[in-house]
């Protein structure tokens, strides 16, 4: 989120507009005492996604719209990585807090005196300032770089240029990673070499969707030394459709193509184990594997959603352990094609991008025949 140098250039004016004549919208009426926050009542969700929003048309802003406070405080948890780099927090950031404050939280200082500076937090390899509170352990600098934490932020207002908006979001609370269920777990379970360079890597895998909306969750289904995820170049142009046995209902798709990659619909609050999930490995196994996964609301296939590509309903069980593969005589009677056999490139409308570093232990390595 990147500081927009407009604001802190006309912060004076912008400041009296504010607080002598806001725009129309909801009042000051909002203001006072609320009650308190529980960690349920942030849910889940990325920064990407947040800061991709707009204000809501009711939304106060300034008569030169150069500043927008919100009615919608958007309580959310974020998954980030923890950098420890801090500043001051901007101008406008400060002006839109005390206007958020003023009108919706009945205490002025109890939003301006805690939240002086901003912290960079990462997600998704993309770095994002959001304001800390100066005597939390964020503030002080007592967590490791490279830390996963858990954020509990709300978002108060944003500063406008032309039609971008830069929001100003308050960290209220945080938790280590480690402690909350991952979205995604991969395991390293053993590995069977196929005729020269390839080699079939096997992973237990857990998938696990705390959204309230169901996700497609994205595997890669081969890699090779350059290779660690979904292609961002490249196509699909067959599926073919897996329905390994055990406890629960699991489908899986397989999108065949330069752009490949397997596919599974988990339903809101699900967790699916994959105990024998393969792929396959192009080259010189490595010690240690990244891996990346995609976790999206939307996928399409020429145009089309790719549940209808499946022909069965593809959503998995909220609750599913699997321990057969997905080959063989679990394969079901169902693939599609693209009409002229050609390469489409898929539309995938993430929601989260995980790189997952997998150690492949050199027990598990069988000699080459």
């Amino acid at each position: 989120m990147k500081t927009l140098k407009h604001c802190s250039i006309h912060f004076l004016s912008l400041t009296f507009l504010l607080c002598g004549s806001l725009a129309s919208g909801q009042d000051a009426s909002q203001a006072g005492p609320k009650k308190p926050r529980t960690l349920e009542d942030y849910q889940p969700r990325t920064l990407k996604e947040i800061v991709a929003m707009k204000p809501d048309p009711k939304d106060l802003r300034d008569k030169q719209d150069r500043l927008v406070v919100t009615a919608d405080d958007l309580p959310s948890r974020v998954r980030v990585t923890y950098t420890g780099s801090t500043r001051l927090i901007p101008q406008f950031k400060k002006e839109a807090t005390r206007q958020w404050a003023r009108l919706y939280a009945g205490s002025i200082e109890h939003y301006t005196e805690p939240y002086q500076s901003e912290m960079l937090f990462r997600e998704g390899g993309v770095g994002y300032w959001l304001a800390v509170q100066k005597n939390s352990r964020l503030s002080k600098k007592e967590l490791r770089k490279g830390e996963a934490l858990n954020l509990y932020l709300t978002r108060v207002g944003a500063a406008i240029v032309r039609d971008n908006y830069d929001w100003t979001l308050l960290v209220e609370d945080f938790r280590d990673a480690e402690t909350s269920r991952r979205a995604v777990e991969i395991k390293f379970r053993e590995m069977q070499f196929r005729k020269p360079p390839l080699v079939e890597l096997v992973f237990d895998v857990v998938l696990r969707n705390e959204r309230a909306q169901p996700r497609w969750f994205l595997l890669p289904s081969n890699l090779n030394p350059e290779k660690t995820g979904i292609p961002i170049k490249g196509g699909v142009d067959t599926l073919e459709v897996f329905a390994p046995r055990g406890k629960g209902r699991v489908i899986i798709g397989h999108f065949l193509g330069t752009g490949g990659f397997q596919a599974l619909l988990l339903p809101a609050h699900a967790e699916i184990h994959l105990r024998a999930l393969p792929i396959s490995y192009w080259g010189d196994v490595p010690d240690s594997l990244q891996v990346e996964v995609i976790v999206a609301k939307r996928l399409m296939i020429a145009g089309e959603s790719a549940r209808t590509w499946f022909q069965v309903n593809p959503m998995c069980s909220t609750k599913a352990d699997i321990a057969e593969t997905a080959s063989g005589q679990t394969a079901m009677p169902h693939s599609r094609h693209t009409r002229d056999n050609k390469e489409v490139t898929p539309f995938i409308d993430e929601d989260l991008r995980l790189e997952l570093q997998v150690p492949l232990k050199d027990t598990g390595r069988e000699p080459r025949p």
